[in-house]
């Protein structure tokens, strides 16, 4: 997978995760509340780690700290993402 192809996964499951946490915050007390735009991401690079046939990238999504890992296993590629406040 390219360089691109991965920021552009990195980027749209990071969309999905944020997604997925403002649909789980409930409304204050049955009222409808104002929808708020989930935060933007800063990420950094694309780091290679030959030596675990990994690639990581940072991001900070507003609070949250978040790790997405592309880890090489033979023929297959695997995906990971992690985030902490």
């Amino acid at each position: 997978m390219t360089t691109s192809k991965f920021v552009a996964t990195l980027a749209g499951a990071i969309a999905l995760a944020l997604l997925g946490s403002v649909a789980l915050v409930p409304g204050n007390e049955g009222k409808a509340a104002a929808q708020q735009n989930p935060p933007p991401c800063a990420c950094a690079p694309v780091t290679s780690v030959a030596t675990l046939g990994t690639n990581l990238v940072h991001c900070q999504c507003g609070p949250a700290t978040c790790v997405v890992s592309e880890h090489f296993t033979g023929q297959a590629k695997t995906y990971a993402m992690q985030c902490v406040k």
